[in-house]
């Protein structure tokens, strides 16, 4: 289990710095200390079945909800990266704004 959350985490990675090097915007890299709080907080909020920010997060954060049937599909890394770069059609360019995805963090928990 541990293993698929860390194959799921490098291709989520890899596609967010696709997506970044569009906009030479530097890569990022995983953090094992930023992955174990995202990990925390998500099995928080599944577990009561709700999906909203982390109060007084130091980190921001993207946040994914996947429903299937059966249970055992899971979401691909290219689904989940991809809505959130759609936001991008929120960001203006001009003025800039606050789109988490293209500032210049480098540092990521998945």
């Amino acid at each position: 289990k541990e293993k698929d959350k860390t194959t799921f985490r490098k291709k989520c990675l890899g596609i967010h710095n696709k997506y970044r090097k569009l906009h030479r915007s530097p890569p990022m890299v995983l953090s094992h200390k930023i992955n174990l709080w995202a990990q925390a907080w998500a099995e928080n909020i599944a577990a009561r079945d709700m999906m909203y920010h982390r109060p007084n997060n130091p980190y921001g954060e993207n946040l994914y909800v996947f429903v299937s049937s059966p249970a055992a599909k899971r979401p691909k890394p290219k689904a989940v990266v991809s809505a959130w770069y759609n936001e991008i059609k929120y960001y203006n360019f001009r003025k800039g704004g606050s789109v988490a995805q293209l500032a210049s963090v480098c540092v990521v928990g998945v």
